[in-house]
């Protein structure tokens, strides 16, 4: 079992060198969300979630054809950002997966899912409930933990939708974006 905890000693700082970034929007529902078993079970997931709230997940968005109001996977679109900024020369020690809301993938230990399909297999975590702030405590996080460890590359990750299927007190942004940016750690 891997545990973290702060080093021993005050680490030395190390600073984080941008090698190489890339960003995306996307659109529509997740990919994943085209199987119908998959809608129904998001569906009822969500609903259950929901209840206590005194908030309402409409059925209907999970009926016959998915609903763009549906949401995305960040699963999905983190796969899609790792191809364009690391390569198996420059496998990556450390992922830290950014967001503000919630992934609409019940279930799925999405950092660890992107770790088995990234290059060196990082040690990788998700940083959540942080705002709009979420990708900046990811670059600090990311940053202190390359201080502290044998990292020599890190790449941060940060995903975000634009819909939620139910009404939520939360400013969504206008549209789904991920960006991906790929550090070398300066020793």
């Amino acid at each position: 079992m891997f545990v973290a905890r702060p080093p021993a000693r005050p680490p030395g700082s190390r600073d984080l060198q941008l090698v190489r970034a890339t960003r995306r929007g996307f659109t529509g529902p997740a990919e994943f969300l085209a199987d119908p078993a998959n809608r129904a079970r998001v569906g009822e997931y969500l609903a259950d979630l929901a209840r206590p709230y005194a908030r309402e997940v409409p059925a209907a968005q999970f009926s016959e054809s998915p609903s763009p109001a549906l949401g995305q996977s960040y699963g999905e679109m983190a796969e899609a950002l790792i191809g364009p900024v690391v390569s198996a020369e420059e496998p990556v020690d450390l992922l830290v997966l950014a967001f503000s809301i919630h992934d609409l993938w019940p279930g799925r230990q999405t950092a660890a899912y992107l770790s088995h399909i990234t290059p060196g297999a990082p040690m990788a975590f998700a940083i959540c409930d942080q705002g709009s702030a979420a990708g900046f405590s990811g670059l600090r996080i990311a940053r202190a933990y390359a201080s502290s460890a044998a990292v020599r590359r890190a790449l941060l990750i940060v995903v975000e939708q634009a819909a939620l299927p139910y009404d939520s007190p939360v400013t969504l942004p206008s549209q789904h974006h991920g960006v991906a940016m790929l550090h070398r750690v300066e020793w």
